[in-house]
Protein backbone atom coordinates (compact mmCIF):
# COMPACT_ATOMS: atom_id res chain seq x y z
CA UNK A 1 0.00 0.00 0.00
CA UNK A 2 1.04 3.62 -0.93
CA UNK A 3 -0.27 6.97 0.20
CA UNK A 4 0.50 9.93 -1.13
CA UNK A 5 -0.67 13.39 1.15
CA UNK A 6 -2.47 14.36 2.70
CA UNK A 7 -2.09 17.57 -0.05
CA UNK A 8 -5.43 20.10 0.20
CA UNK A 9 -7.50 17.48 2.35
CA UNK A 10 -6.79 14.79 0.31
CA UNK A 11 -5.27 11.34 0.36
CA UNK A 12 -4.41 8.85 -2.27
CA UNK A 13 -4.29 5.29 -1.32
CA UNK A 14 -2.62 3.10 -3.75
CA UNK A 15 -3.08 -0.71 -2.87
CA UNK A 16 -0.02 -3.14 -4.75
CA UNK A 17 0.58 -7.03 -4.92
CA UNK A 18 4.14 -8.37 -4.07
CA UNK A 19 5.67 -7.86 -7.60
CA UNK A 20 4.52 -4.03 -6.90
CA UNK A 21 1.92 -4.08 -10.05
CA UNK A 22 -1.53 -1.90 -8.92
CA UNK A 23 -4.51 -3.55 -7.94
CA UNK A 24 -6.78 -0.50 -6.54
CA UNK A 25 -6.27 3.30 -6.25
CA UNK A 26 -9.15 5.47 -3.88
CA UNK A 27 -8.57 9.03 -2.56
CA UNK A 28 -9.98 10.06 0.89
CA UNK A 29 -10.74 13.20 1.81
CA UNK A 30 -9.94 14.27 5.49
CA UNK A 31 -12.94 14.99 7.56
CA UNK A 32 -15.27 12.79 5.89
CA UNK A 33 -13.92 9.49 4.67
CA UNK A 34 -10.37 10.20 7.58
CA UNK A 35 -8.68 12.11 10.13
CA UNK A 36 -5.47 11.73 12.04
CA UNK A 37 -5.35 11.02 15.38
CA UNK A 38 -1.93 10.33 17.72
CA UNK A 39 0.11 9.90 14.82
CA UNK A 40 -1.86 7.61 12.60
CA UNK A 41 -4.56 7.56 9.91
CA UNK A 42 -8.12 7.20 11.61
CA UNK A 43 -11.20 5.81 9.63
CA UNK A 44 -14.76 5.41 11.04
CA UNK A 45 -17.34 3.16 10.06
CA UNK A 46 -20.83 3.18 11.55
CA UNK A 47 -23.33 0.46 10.71
CA UNK A 48 -25.66 1.87 12.95
CA UNK A 49 -28.37 -0.90 13.53
CA UNK A 50 -27.03 -3.94 12.00
CA UNK A 51 -30.54 -6.19 12.91
CA UNK A 52 -33.03 -4.49 15.19
CA UNK A 53 -31.86 -3.43 18.49
CA UNK A 54 -28.24 -3.74 18.06
CA UNK A 55 -26.06 -1.10 16.89
CA UNK A 56 -22.29 -1.64 15.61
CA UNK A 57 -19.01 0.39 14.49
CA UNK A 58 -15.65 -0.36 13.10
CA UNK A 59 -13.02 1.79 13.38
CA UNK A 60 -9.53 1.20 11.83
CA UNK A 61 -5.77 2.80 12.37
CA UNK A 62 -3.28 3.17 10.02
CA UNK A 63 0.46 4.07 10.56
CA UNK A 64 3.88 3.03 8.92
CA UNK A 65 6.95 0.95 10.40
CA UNK A 66 10.18 2.60 10.19
CA UNK A 67 10.98 -0.10 7.28
CA UNK A 68 8.21 0.89 5.45
CA UNK A 69 4.95 -1.45 5.98
CA UNK A 70 1.74 -0.96 6.85
CA UNK A 71 0.33 -1.29 10.56
CA UNK A 72 -3.48 -1.86 10.26
CA UNK A 73 -5.21 -1.80 13.70
CA UNK A 74 -9.14 -2.33 13.68
CA UNK A 75 -11.61 -2.44 15.96
CA UNK A 76 -15.33 -3.71 16.21
CA UNK A 77 -17.92 -2.92 18.69
CA UNK A 78 -21.75 -3.13 18.80
CA UNK A 79 -24.25 -3.79 21.64
CA UNK A 80 -28.06 -3.77 22.19
CA UNK A 81 -30.70 -5.97 23.27
CA UNK A 82 -31.48 -9.15 21.61
CA UNK A 83 -34.92 -11.10 22.68
CA UNK A 84 -34.15 -8.99 25.95
CA UNK A 85 -31.01 -10.42 27.16
CA UNK A 86 -28.29 -7.60 26.96
CA UNK A 87 -25.39 -8.25 24.72
CA UNK A 88 -22.41 -6.20 24.13
CA UNK A 89 -18.69 -7.22 22.22
CA UNK A 90 -15.78 -5.82 21.19
CA UNK A 91 -13.12 -7.67 19.12
CA UNK A 92 -9.56 -6.16 18.33
CA UNK A 93 -7.24 -7.39 15.22
CA UNK A 94 -3.84 -6.16 14.29
CA UNK A 95 -2.37 -7.01 10.88
CA UNK A 96 1.03 -6.26 9.17
CA UNK A 97 1.39 -5.83 5.37
CA UNK A 98 5.08 -5.86 4.31
CA UNK A 99 6.76 -2.69 2.20
CA UNK A 100 6.72 -3.41 -1.67
CA UNK A 101 8.14 -0.85 -4.54
CA UNK A 102 5.97 -0.10 -7.04
CA UNK A 103 6.93 -1.46 -10.49
CA UNK A 104 8.16 0.82 -13.06
CA UNK A 105 5.60 1.52 -15.83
Amino acid sequence: MQFDGPASGGLDIRLLDRQGRLLAARRWQEGTQYRCADGMLALNRDSGFAMVGVAMSMQARLARTVHGSLVVESRESGGGVVIVVPYMGSYRYWSLYPAVTAAAP
